[in-house]
């Protein structure tokens, strides 16, 4: 929640009018004072997980969301490849004598450092990763996910100790945390569980609810009285089931392929980040639970859009052409109302101004922003089945170069998702209509299920698209070092021994 991304879509759900807890998930406490707060020197320790000191959005009401800070590390240290902190290494014994000792010579301020610096109050102060973060998810309506790592490849470890490790997933012999599979992927794998491991619990609560009210009713049927469920249906079954909504932050040069000049450099420096974001892809894409949502962002950028030039543009495809630029605050706005905005297109946070103006032929056209559903159903029902997109942004307008124009896009994020979930509901109407024509075919029902394994979505070759030039560079460097080496023949000997034992 502290991030680049992360503060921006804190700040945007603090903004809302919506009455709800906004729950931040940070690895620093005081960090997250210092980004999410102002005034945070007025701020008691004593007041974690309450909306102490001053919000980031001044209501004039108490009504609004309230923020809540919850402490925690997304990477589990216990799984990382033979990881060693380096304060663990020297084991410092703070008891009472010492805290004695240092407040005699220094004085009170320097022996409250020293105990706030201790292991005993680190550890004290410091819940449990996993648990941390189920405490998080319970009760929560949706997940916005904005986790991102940058970790330089290191050539030594990564590509000359052993040459297969490119291929090999990180947790067997990386040994860095702020390596992409253990940040991107196995934080997200186990965000997701929990996610569904929530919405499970809540199937079952609503499942032993409706067996409630059935049993309730049978009993009044026999005393001749009639009963009316708490949801005020006839059948409780239909009753309404919302799901919960995963949305993740990815990144657009996922879309490209993984020998592109982009993808290829920024995967050979990056230590193959793209391919544990397009992990995290495939996980949600496979999850039957929940609702996912994956954004596709371009180049992001600090500088604020005008709104007079610029629009935002979204693909429901996930592809966009390079370049693609867009701005970390507009990427935090899709976010916030993906989240917010239900498959029927009701969302709780449009304010009072909810028209614009957009060009249509020349002309400037007043449209409304919606808030009410565009359908006349309710939130989703048990019987339907989770639903994933994977949308792509970036800006759109003549003032920038290769993005487009600006009639392309939207002129709000709000306005976006709208038209993305829109266009969402098309799509799964025409996969309806294939689906009922297929199964009316038996030739047809039967290749397709022979066919399914084939389509499913596979990972990228990104290990051999990095592996080709770096090896060949490598080894292009390496015998032109050893063409006026003396004994060449005894060292390519060792080597091909190495190598055959790697």
């Amino acid at each position: 929640a502290t991030g680049g991304i992360g503060r921006h879509v804190v700040r945007q759900l603090m903004s809302t009018n919506v009455d709800m807890t906004v729950v931040a998930f940070c690895r620093n406490y005081d960090k997250a004072l210092e980004t999410l707060y102002e005034g945070a020197g007025d701020t008691d320790d004593d007041d974690r997980g309450g909306a102490s000191g001053r919000s980031l959005v001044q209501r004039k009401s108490k009504r609004g969301p309230k923020l809540e800070i919850v402490v925690g590390d997304l990477v589990d240290r216990s799984s990382v490849f033979n990881y060693k902190d380096e304060e663990d290494e020297i084991e410092v014994e703070f008891n009472s004598t010492t805290l004695a000792s240092v407040r005699r010579y220094y004085g009170d301020d320097a022996a409250d450092e020293v105990y706030k610096a201790s292991p005993k109050r680190n550890a004290e102060e410091t819940a449990d990763a996993h648990e941390a973060l189920k405490q998080a998810i319970k009760d929560c309506t949706a997940i916005i996910s904005c986790v991102g790592t940058v970790r330089p490849t290191n050539p030594w470890t990564d590509y000359v100790m052993n040459p297969l490790r490119i291929f090999r997933k990180a947790s067997r012999w990386c040994s860095d945390p702020r390596h992409p599979y253990y940040v991107n992927y196995q934080s997200t794998r186990e965000a997701l569980a929990l996610a569904e491991e929530e919405q499970e619990r809540r199937n079952m609560e609503i499942e032993k609810f409706e067996q409630a009210e059935e049993e309730m009713a049978r009993e009044a049927a026999k005393m001749g009285r009639s009963y009316v469920p708490a949801n005020g249906r006839s059948n409780p079954k239909k009753g309404p089931v919302e799901l919960i909504k995963f949305v993740r932050i990815s990144d657009l040069a996922v879309s490209i392929r993984p020998w592109e000049v982009v993808s290829l450099f920024t995967n050979i420096g990056r230590s193959l980040v793209f391919r544990d974001q397009e992990k995290c892809e495939i996980l949600l894409e496979n999850s039957k639970l929940i609702d996912t949502v994956t954004l596709r962002p371009g180049d992001l950028i600090d500088t604020p859009r005008n709104t007079n030039t610029t629009y935002i543009q979204m693909d429901p495809s996930g592809v966009l052409a390079y370049p693609a630029y867009v701005s970390k605050e507009d990427v935090a706005a899709v976010a916030v109302a993906a989240a917010l905005t239900r498959r029927d297109g009701f969302t709780a946070a449009a304010k009072e101004d909810r028209y614009y103006e957009e060009s249509v032929g020349g002309k400037n056209v007043k449209k409304r922003r919606r808030k009410d559903a565009y359908e006349s159903r309710g939130v989703a029902t048990g019987e339907e089945r989770a639903a994933s997109y994977t949308w792509a942004i970036r800006w759109c307008g003549e003032d920038l170069e290769g993005q487009g124009r600006k009639s392309d896009g939207l002129p709000d994020a709000q306005s976006c998702v709208d038209r993305m979930l829109q266009l969402e509901k098309k799509v799964e109407a025409k996969r309806k209509k294939a689906d009922s024509v297929r199964d009316g075919d038996s030739v047809q029902r039967v290749l397709s299920k022979m066919t399914k394994p084939l389509k499913r979505r596979r990972l990228k070759p990104y290990g051999i698209a990095v592996a080709v030039p770096v090896y060949a560079v490598m080894a292009a460097i390496f015998f032109s070092a050893l063409r006026n080496v003396p004994g060449k023949e005894i060292v390519l000997k060792y080597v091909v021994k190495w190598l055959s034992g790697a």
